[in-house]
């Protein structure tokens, strides 16, 4: 009853079960198989030793039938070798002492559990996409990267089923266009998460109602959000006086920006104004780089900035503003510069 409640309190769908033949029949009867057990060892049979009880016989069972499920193992009685035994001869993924139970630790081991793995991900000067620093580059299915390029695109915004069958170029009827789709979502899911029970559990790739969305808030490091960060960060720093700590933030950009947006993926029109919206993010940054410079009288580094901020914006009419003030007070710092930040 507490575990029901603790689990129920956290939103999560559950169901309890008293021995292992009534758990079985309730997976099997599941349109979804569950992603979690928390098994008692004896399973109501205090008759015997923990390391004999009714739960170790369901756990052989779901190995064998059900390894993909994740396990927590209750017991207020097992011993330490019981627990050895139990970490050596099972995919454990975590066990809870009745004796010294706390609700918090129970939820934070099962948000850890299924938190999935960790991505990376770089879009600026071409795509890759490392899971737990493993390079990923096999995606189940021929379009499945750029369904996953297309969504990350919309940075968090859902992007309708009709919509992905027009960017994919799905050109066969509405009934197998909708199948294909179905089929390259789920690719991509277990591309990203190999040990998801099912392709709807992922943490990444994110179905509602006629929708899918990346979702940017799961353990994901993506490039672009990354130069969001720097751009605000910098500029809290500017506002706030500290001008070094700026300098060392908008420098990072320098390393993370490696060219323009999906650059294999230029001609795809769905890649257009997020290309143009982040070139124009990057030529603020080196520019308010350059102005940082200068105001710490870097007068050679403010103009490499911004010929280098040129290079990414020949047309940027501040940029040259910028180089003309910059090269008229190189050598001539102290009567001439005062550089005012705005």
């Amino acid at each position: 009853m507490i575990l029901s409640q603790t689990i129920e309190e956290a939103g999560w769908y559950w169901r309890v079960v008293t021995d292992g033949d009534e758990a079985i029949q309730v997976m099997d009867r599941q349109a979804r198989k569950f992603n979690l057990a928390l098994l008692d060892l004896r399973l109501g049979d205090a008759e015997v030793a923990a390391g004999e009880g009714l739960g170790w016989r369901f756990l052989d069972y779901l190995s064998k039938h059900d390894p993909n499920i994740k396990v927590i193992i209750v017991s207020g009685e097992a011993s330490r070798t019981d627990v050895a035994n139990l970490f050596m001869k099972h995919a454990i993924s975590g066990f809870i002492d009745k004796d010294t139970f706390d609700r918090s630790q129970l939820l934070t081991l099962i948000q850890d559990i299924l938190a999935g793995p960790q991505l990376q991900i770089q879009t600026l000067g071409g795509f890759a996409l490392w899971r737990d620093n493993q390079l990923v580059d096999m995606f189940g299915h021929p379009l499945a990267e750029t369904f996953l390029k297309i969504l990350i695109t919309r940075r968090g915004e859902p992007t309708t089923l009709d919509e992905l069958r027009d960017l994919l170029n799905l050109d066969s009827d509405a009934r197998e266009a909708s199948a294909t789709l179905r089929s390259i979502a789920n690719a991509t899911c277990l591309a990203l998460e190999p040990g998801l029970v099912d392709p709807y559990d992922s943490s990444f790739i994110i179905r509602t109602g006629s929708a899918y969305y990346f979702n940017t808030a799961a353990q994901v490091n993506l490039d672009i959000e990354e130069l969001d960060r720097i751009l605000l960060e910098g500029q809290h720093h500017e506002r706030e006086g500290a001008f070094v700590r700026a300098i060392r933030t908008y420098e990072r950009s320098l390393a993370l920006y490696q060219g323009e947006y999906l650059p294999q993926d230029r001609s795809a029109r769905w890649t257009v104004a997020t290309r143009n919206a982040l070139q124009t993010q990057f030529v603020q940054i080196l520019n308010r780089l350059a102005d940082v410079y200068a105001r710490d009288q870097r007068l050679e580094d403010a103009i490499s900035a911004a010929q280098f901020s040129l290079q990414q914006d020949a047309y940027h009419e501040s940029t040259y503003r910028r180089l003309m003030r910059y090269y008229a007070c190189h050598g001539n710092l102290k009567p001439l510069c005062a550089f005012i930040i705005p």
